[in-house]
């Protein structure tokens, strides 16, 4: 049950962004490049523009118990995590399109 709990609340504590761009080279070829940002910090932000409405309030009584146990319980910082990958899709002559 704690787990499932654990799960349903990964997105009111997570600030994940994922950004891509897309070039497209005379080859035909296609590359998407892609950043990942990710932060769990548990901290409340009550007071912050940072986050509003619904899920707002839900991360601020999420992380008012949580981020208690995590910084002051655990003695755990706040994690980032950085990712970068590329994807290329490459330039199929022979492909037929119908």
């Amino acid at each position: 049950m704690l787990e499932d709990a654990t799960h349903s609340q990964t997105w009111t504590v997570r600030a994940a962004t994922v950004s891509a761009k897309f070039l497209a080279h005379k080859s035909g070829d296609i590359s998407i490049d892609y950043q990942l940002d990710d932060t769990l910090d548990l901290m409340p932000a009550w007071f912050s523009k940072e986050r509003t409405g619904l899920s707002g309030f839900g991360y601020n009584v999420t992380t008012s118990i949580t981020g208690a146990v995590w910084h002051g319980l655990l003695g755990a910082s706040k994690m980032e995590t950085k990712a970068h990958w590329q994807t290329i899709i490459r330039n199929n002559k022979n492909a037929v399109c119908e």
